[in-house]
This record gives structure tokens, C-alpha cells and sequence, in this order.
């Protein structure tokens, strides 16, 4: 079967008919388990003329099956011998993967270390990769492909050893680093992003990470500088190392070396109090007091890098809230800039706002004079008698109001039997000469005498 140079993905073994430990790669593995499937792809090509259908078809499934191992064993360059001893099956190498890489770099989907730094160098985009291969580019497998010699590909044939990159898979892992939250925007120590890009990646040879740093760098992904005499690296949008973002990441890695001297030194005292006992279990007292001693200075030398971690968290912290206040200050400025903006571009002024305001009220003023004109009655000289007619209509009011009052007091009287009483206690009869009298209204005196005869009478 095939194994991977590189030793990757051990869980992804399978076992071939002969028992051989292979890799998988899905074209590869799709066709191991068949002898004559196995012989017809890993011979070489016959002439296209002869059966165009076939031979694209297995072109196709090369260029396929080489995407998939770069991917596969997590590789960004290869040779024509890694890629055959790759896709081992049974002790038998493909010999058409010599037409196949020839295809392919005429295809511009690798290209050869040396021009891929040519190109690096000229500063030539993603882009120019296909102008630049274009001048190579035969055709593309398509059914349509017209007849040619018994096959397309220059037979000056490349060296074995000649090493190329995987364009289509570099930029596979340029999208994938532009994606990763943890590398971007941050101002990483090279060491740092190397390691972050292999664990995104999984690419770790040296090589191949300084062929990806170097693209990077050439499509101004990301920024290369120093701090002190470390190598720093950032990469996304913002590519602009400024002097506040050294000095930031110069503080926290001072904070980050002191702390890291500062628990080496608790070791050290720990591991002096452990040779003092031991010196005490054998009787060793000079040595146990030179341990001891050295504890002592220990602890002296950690108290000052606790103090250094002390003031460096305070310029660090420091160095923040000017930041934040920076950024304050700048939002003041704009929304000043924007308001005095707004103020000007619609003339408001102190001066502008009280002429106004006088504006308005006069025009208030003129309205309400307007209004007085307007209600101002149309018959001419007739005002008097409407004042006269005015007055004649209120007392005619009035005197409807005294007659209803006068009803509604009468209605109330008559049929109120306490008046009847009144009325009937306040009669006398006066007799005249037939005997007959009539009936009057005495005075209180004759109360009494009007009370016992009407008593009498009942």
C-alpha cells in the first residue's frame, strides 16, 4: 500500500490485501482494495488520441489524488519521490505521477520553489499567480479537448529531487488563518504566531513555515518588527506597528519573564528548605544553615522581581486607561467637530436665533391684529342698537326667571298642610248683627281664645 512521508495521522491506518500499513487518502483508498483498478491508474499514460475519454478521466483522478495528499499529510511542498513513495500500494509506485506534477505545473497549480520566490520577490499578487502561469497553461481536461500528439506534456522531463508548492493548498491555509480569532489583530512574539500557525495548520516543518511566513509577509497579511531583540509579528487588518503597541507588548512580556524568574526563585527557596532538613536529619548543622542562608537571599531576591511584576502591572495597566482615555477624548472631539458642523451648516447662531425669535413674535403680533380686523362686525353704525337689543333680551331673561320662581313657590305653599294649620290657627270670627261673622286674621293676643274654640269646635 502507501505510507505518508511525514508519519501523520496513525489512527487513519488501514491494512492492504498484503497486509501492508498504508494512510488513507480517499482516491487512493477507493481503489486499493483492486489489483486491476491499481494497475490501470499507476500505469503509465497511453496516447490521448486513442482514447481521449479515459485519458482525461485519469488525469483528472490524479490531480485530484495529489489536492488530497498535500492536504491529507498536512504538506505545503513535495518532491516527484515524496509523493511516489506517498502513494505506495503494494510496492508499486504510480508511473504516470512524472506527467501528472508536469501537467499540473503547466496548469499553474504548482509552481517550483525557485519561482515561487521569483514571484514573492517581483511582489506579484494572488492574482499574477495565474497571469504568470498562463503563459504555460495547455488546456484544462475537458471532453471537448481537441486530439494532440500522444500527450501534451513537455517531455524534458523535472528532476526528482525538484521540490514545488501547492499553490491551491497555500491558499487554503491562508483562508484558514485569516479565520483564527487567536492570530489575528494581536501583536505576537514570531515564535508565539509560528506555533499558533502550526496548531491552525498543522504544518510544522521549518521549511515549509518559512516558504508560508514569506507569502505573508509578500501579500502584506502580516507585519514583521522588533522589540528589544525579539522578533515580533502581527497579522490582520491593522498592520501598522506603532511605538504604544511595543511598548504594551514590551511590558507584558517583561511581566510574563519576571513571573515565570519570580516561581523558578519559590522553587529554589523550596527546594533549599528541603536540603536544610535533610542536613538536620544527618547532623550536618553548617550546612543546614548555609541552606538556610541561601533561602534567605532567595526570598530577598523574590520579594524585588514581586515588586518589578508590581510596577510593570501598574505601567501596563497605566498605558490601558490612557489608551481608553485617548479614545474618550478623541469621541469628544468628533461629536464637538460634528455638532459645531451642525451649527454651522444651519446658521445657529446667537445672534441668527434672537432675530429670529423678534421675527416671530412680531409676525405673532401681526397675526393677532389681523385677527382683530377680521371678527370686526359689517354693519357699519349699527352697534348701539345691538347693545340695546342685548340689554332687551336679558331682561326679558330675567323676568321669565322671577315668573318661574314665583310658580314653583306658590306649587310648594298650597299643598303643604303645616300652611293650612298656620292659616287656620290665624282665623276669628267676627259676628255682625244677623249672627253671622266673618272670618279674619287676629293678632297673637288672641291666640289662646282661637285655640280653645277651634279646641271645642273639633
Amino acid at each position: 500500500m502507501f505510507g505518508s512521508p511525514r508519519g501523520h495521522h496513525d489512527a487513519n491506518k488501514i491494512s492492504s490485501p498484503t497486509q501492508e500499513v498504508v494512510h488513507i487518502c480517499p482516491s487512493i483508498s477507493t481503489i486499493a482494495s483492486s489489483s486491476d483498478r491499481v494497475n490501470a491508474l499507476y500505469s503509465p499514460f497511453r496516447p490521448r488520441p486513442l482514447n481521449p475519454e479515459s485519458f482525461d478521466l485519469k488525469l483528472k483522478f490524479w490531480t485530484k489524488a495529489l489536492d488530497e495528499w498535500v492536504t491529507f499529510s498536512e504538506r505545503l511542498t513535495f518532491t516527484l519521490k515524496e509523493v511516489q513513495k506517498g502513494m505506495m500500494i503494494a510496492q508499486k509506485t504510480p508511473a504516470c505521477l512524472e506527467d501528472v506534477l508536469e501537467f499540473c505545473a503547466k496548469d499553474g497549480s504548482i509552481v517550483s520553489t525557485k519561482e515561487f520566490y521569483d514571484t514573492l520577490s517581483a511582489s506579484i499578487s494572488w492574482v499574477a499567480w495565474g497571469q504568470v502561469n498562463a503563459k504555460r497553461l495547455v488546456g484544462k481536461v475537458i471532453p471537448s479537448l481537441p486530439a494532440a500528439p500522444w500527450t501534451y506534456f513537455t517531455r524534458g522531463k523535472t528532476p526528482p529531487e525538484q521540490r514545488y508548492v501547492h499553490v491551491g493548498h497555500l491558499k487554503d491555509l491562508v483562508d484558514t488563518l485569516s479565520k483564527s480569532a487567536p492570530l489575528r489583530n494581536r501583536l505576537l512574539s514570531l515564535d508565539t504566531f509560528t506555533a499558533l500557525v502550526t496548531s491552525q495548520t498543522g504544518i510544522s516543518d521549518p521549511g515549509e513555515l518559512s516558504i508560508l511566513l514569506d507569502y505573508l509577509r509578500a501579500r502584506k497579511l502580516i507585519e514583521v518588527d522588533k522589540v528589544g531583540k525579539e522578533d515580533v509579528v502581527i497579522f490582520g487588518d491593522s498592520l501598522k506597528i506603532s511605538d504604544v503597541d511595543k511598548g504594551r507588548y514590551d511590558v507584558k512580556r517583561s511581566i510574563e519573564i519576571h513571573e515565570e524568574r519570580l516561581e523558578e526563585v519559590h522553587v529554589q527557596m523550596e527546594e533549599a528548605v528541603m536540603r536544610a532538613k535533610d542536613a538536620l536529619k544527618q547532623g550536618r548543622r553548617a550546612k543546614a544553615k548555609y541552606e538556610l542562608k541561601k533561602k534567605k537571599m532567595l526570598e530577598a531576591r523574590a520579594d524585588k522581581l514581586l515588586s518589578v511584576v508590581d510596577s510593570l502591572t501598574v505601567i501596563g495597566m497605566r498605558l490601558d486607561e490612557a489608551e481608553s482615555d485617548a479614545q474618550i477624548l478623541q469621541a469628544y472631539q468628533s461629536g464637538k467637530q460634528a455638532l459645531a458642523d451642525v451649527l454651522k451648516k444651519n446658521n445657529l447662531t446667537v445672534d441668527a436665533v434672537t432675530e429670529a425669535m423678534l421675527d416671530v413674535q412680531e409676525v405673532l403680533e401681526e397675526s393677532g391684529e389681523v385677527s382683530a380686523a377680521i371678527s370686526q362686525p359689517l354693519d357699519g353704525g349699527q352697534t348701539d342698537d345691538l347693545e340695546e337689543l342685548d340689554a332687551e333680551l336679558d331682561a326679558l331673561l330675567k323676568e321669565d326667571a322671577e315668573k318661574e320662581a314665583e310658580k314653583r313657590k306658590g306649587e310648594a305653599t298650597e299643598g303643604d298642610d303645616s300652611f293650612l294649620m298656620k292659616r287656620l290657627v290665624g282665623l276669628k270670627v267676627r259676628e255682625d248683627e244677623d249672627g253671622f261673622g266673618d272670618a279674619g286674621v287676629d293678632g297673637d293676643e288672641n291666640v289662646s281664645s282661637r285655640d280653645a274654640d277651634i279646641s271645642s269646635e273639633m
